[in-house]
């Protein structure tokens, strides 16, 4: 509550220290950060999947192709760029995210891909429960490897995603009737995989097909421990780090033509912390450590995806898609991508 005083006796000196409700309430503030940064790493995987599953890169009746395979440097090569737009909006904050993607894919024979992309993240927290702000600035590479028999049989893919990330943190307490602002900044890093597997199955209508999946990844952050300024009672933190696994059962819904294609597809997620990450610390004039929970992960909800691609120019597609995440605060309520794909040759 607001105005309440915490009286501290050191050496027989009475002080006036900040208000205990205060510092409960925005201590935790880091385990907000290293869930940011963990989502940044789904994102990263969700991007690059979008790659592996849309960004086709040569075609298996490429006049190339035949008994002698081309020399390495004759295979179809790729470049792919795309831009991703999120908007969270959940009991503990309020956040938007816009990555940036470029990479590179080539297919060295028919049905497989090899990729790899760069992402890079400004997310903006705006943090509800925690009275704090965090600018986060992500950067992550990832890799991809993708096997497809073609529209029907056999669709898997496997990602892996690895990050680095910088905070900047501004925490908020009060000391009497005043309040004062802490400021830090601190590192992290992340690194997460996906695996899927499906199988594309023909419908009677030419060029569409529907294909069931399961997916699985893990992805964990870690922020390395920091300490704090500006203010009388700044606070020394330990590593924070946070963990999520997600499994995914869903299908899709394709209708492909060379130079058009469209599809539908409905995923149910599930999301469990494979353990609880504290946030410790030190309370440095006080000299009072502190221990708060993590976030605990344990969560089911829906996502409903629409997307098209459109091939004005032979070697040239650009393709788009939304999706939206429906009962969830652990995914964006909707995420919206935007991207192009250029055969080099």
């Amino acid at each position: 509550m607001p105005g309440r005083f915490l009286f501290i006796v050191r050496n027989g000196i009475v002080a006036i220290g900040p208000n205990p409700d205060s510092q409960d309430a925005s201590l935790p503030l880091p385990k907000v950060g290293v869930a940011a940064m963990v989502g940044h790493g789904w994102s990263a995987l969700d991007a690059t999947m979008a790659v592996a599953r849309n960004y086709q890169c040569g075609r298996a009746d490429d006049p190339r192709r035949g008994a002698a395979e081309p020399a390495f440097m004759q295979l179809p090569v790729c470049a792919f760029a795309m831009v991703t737009g999120s908007q969270f909006d959940n009991s503990e904050s309020d956040d938007t995210e816009l990555m940036g993607t470029a990479g590179i894919q080539w297919q060295p024979f028919a049905g497989l891909r090899l990729g790899a992309a760069v992402h890079i993240a400004r997310p903006d927290l705006k943090d509800i429960v925690y009275t704090g702000e965090i600018d986060l600035w992500s950067r992550s590479v990832s890799a991809f490897v993708s096997y497809s028999q073609g529209r029907t049989g056999l669709q898997a893919s496997a990602l892996a995603v690895a990050g680095k990330s910088e905070l900047d943190l501004r925490r908020t307490y009060v000391v009497g009737l005043t309040p004062e602002t802490a400021s830090a900044e601190a590192d992290g890093a992340s690194l997460g995989y996906l695996v899927n597997l499906g199988w594309g199955i023909a419908l009677p209508a030419e060029g569409t097909t529907l294909t069931p999946y399961a997916e699985f990844g893990s992805m964990r952050g870690r922020i390395n421990g920091y300490g704090e300024l500006g203010v009388q009672y700044p606070a020394v933190y330990d590593d924070v780090e946070d963990s999520s696994h997600r499994s995914k059962l869903g299908a899709e819904l394709r209708y492909d033509q060379p130079d058009f294609g469209a599809w539908l597809s409905a995923v149910w997620v599930h999301e469990f912390s494979p353990r609880d990450a504290d946030v410790r610390g030190l309370v440095l004039v006080q000299q009072s450590p502190f221990a708060y929970s993590g976030i605990v992960r344990n969560e089911d909800w829906a996502e409903i995806s629409i997307g098209a691609r459109t091939a004005p120019v032979a070697g040239v597609t650009f393709v788009g898609s939304a999706t939206a995440g429906l009962g969830t605060q652990a995914a964006p309520d909707v995420s919206v991508r935007i991207g192009a794909n250029i055969q080099l040759q």
